[in-house]
């Protein structure tokens, strides 16, 4: 299992650690939820209030909807886009998924999928956009090794958008080789801050 999320814990709990009136709070909130759950019992405060980033899964889950709409409206039109966005909560695995980290694949890959088209398309400014698909697929890859396979739609889009040009110029093929080098380049970045690190 990758690093990430047992680190947000220890990040979560730790801040919780520093201040003990926003710890108590938060803590004595979620206590309500599940009191009497064996595996609580003994918990500090901190440990408890931690517990508020799985509650606010659904929420950043939720954020999928954004990308969605971009991408939609790019390739379908606006009408589309607001009827993709429409049905998005209906989606079974999302509420299914809703206190796991898995359900945030939504906003990862459409994520990267929406930032590689904007590499695509927006000449200089493309290529850091690129880097920041790539990025975004680093921290997902961070949670989960399973959105490391979003890389691959990635490259499905750009070879997509090459194959489909009329007339293909060498600055193309230049064009979506640098796309290609800046997603591994990014993809790699959190991991080699993490190495870098502890090792």
């Amino acid at each position: 299992h990758p690093p990430g999320i047992p680190l947000l814990f220890y990040g979560a709990r730790r801040l919780f650690e520093r201040w003990p009136s926003l710890g108590e709070q938060v803590g004595r909130r979620l206590l309500r939820v599940d009191c009497l759950h064996p595996e609580m019992i003994g918990f500090s405060s901190a440990q408890v209030a931690s517990a508020v980033l799985q509650f606010a899964l659904p929420f950043f889950g939720g954020l999928g909807v954004l990308p969605l709409f971009a991408l939609g409206k790019t390739f379908f039109g606006r009408r589309t886009a607001l009827l993709a966005v429409g049905l998005y909560p209906l989606i079974p695995a999302l509420p299914l998924f809703a206190p796991a980290f898995d359900q945030l694949y939504v906003p990862f890959a459409l994520g990267g999928l929406w930032l590689t088209w904007q590499a695509i398309t927006r000449g200089r400014v493309g290529f850091a956009c690129a880097f920041a698909a790539g990025l975004l697929l680093s921290l997902g890859s961070f949670l989960s090794f399973g959105n490391i396979a979003f890389l691959g739609l990635n490259v499905l889009l750009v070879g997509g958008w090459l194959v489909t040009r009329r007339r293909r110029r060498p600055t193309d093929w230049a064009r979506a080789i640098v796309i290609g080098l800046l997603l591994i380049a990014g993809l790699s970045t959190i991991w080699l801050i993490y190495w870098g690190g502890w090792g």
